[in-house]
């Protein structure tokens, strides 16, 4: 899954950087036309990578990608649903210590 992921980012920023590079040949500079296309793909993965961080921080909605980002929102939310489940459990089993004595 997480190669997918990796494989999923790398064709965002080739296929952006390719079509900013597209449109720079048409003004005779591809150079530029790549390095826009850059940024604008670090812009984008900005933009995601701060939508990770609000909802980590509970202040948004978990971030809906297929790439990256997605894949460590996922990651996140197995995480928690584990650790949850760890500590409901150990909760039942110190209830169930403390009836005992």
């Amino acid at each position: 899954m997480q190669q997918i992921a990796w494989q999923r980012e790398f064709l965002r920023i080739v296929f952006i950087v390719a079509l900013a590079t597209a449109a720079g040949m048409s003004f005779d500079k591809p150079f530029w036309g790549a390095l826009v296309g850059l940024v604008v793909s670090q812009i984008l993965m900005l933009r995601r990578l701060n939508e990770l961080f609000r909802w980590s921080n509970n202040q948004g909605p978990a971030p809906q990608d297929s790439g990256l980002v997605g894949y460590s929102a996922d990651v996140l939310i197995r995480r928690e649903r584990t650790l949850n489940k760890k500590i409901k459990k150990q909760g039942k089993q110190l209830k169930r210590i403390a009836e005992g004595i």
